[in-house]
């Protein structure tokens, strides 16, 4: 939650913790909440892809995400 800066600057932190905090965004990657979801997801895939930027990876997250819990309800 909060405001795209909020997000980016936490994104970014975990980033700093490198792959120590890859456990825990996995865990937060697969959050019922869409949000908390969405910015694991962006988080871990700098983490792995420090040239990525965020709006990207955020973007790219959401639409998995979406598409992750549709599939959910649907299937």
């Amino acid at each position: 939650r909060g405001t795209a800066e909020v997000k980016r600057s936490l994104a970014m932190a975990f980033v700093e913790l490198g792959y120590a905090a890859e456990d825990v965004l996995e865990d937060a990657a697969r959050a019922e909440d869409a949000d908390t979801a969405a910015h694991a997801r962006a988080t871990l895939h700098l983490l792995r892809n420090p040239e990525a930027g965020f709006g990207y990876a955020l973007e790219e997250a959401n639409r998995a995400t979406a598409l992750g819990f549709r599939q959910m309800e649907t299937g």
